[in-house]
């Protein structure tokens, strides 16, 4: 796959609600984790998430860096 754009942030908190998700048509629950696919897909062609800010994943580093 070829990519034009990553977005890499850290923190403890996933803090997605100033991003403006849903605009796009990227889905989140009421906690603002990013709904995805098993296969870190979201609700958007093209457009992946890892990590913490996904629903379900463990809060871990090593998560996020296994996926990316």
């Amino acid at each position: 796959d070829i990519f034009d754009t990553v977005l890499i942030a850290t923190g403890r908190k996933s803090d997605t609600s100033k991003l403006n998700l849903e605009k796009v048509g990227i889905k989140v629950n009421k906690n603002g984790k990013i709904i995805c696919t098993i296969d870190d897909r979201t609700a958007v062609p093209n457009i992946y998430a890892i990590g913490d800010c996904v629903e379900g994943r463990p809060e871990l580093t090593p998560t996020a860096i296994k996926c990316g």
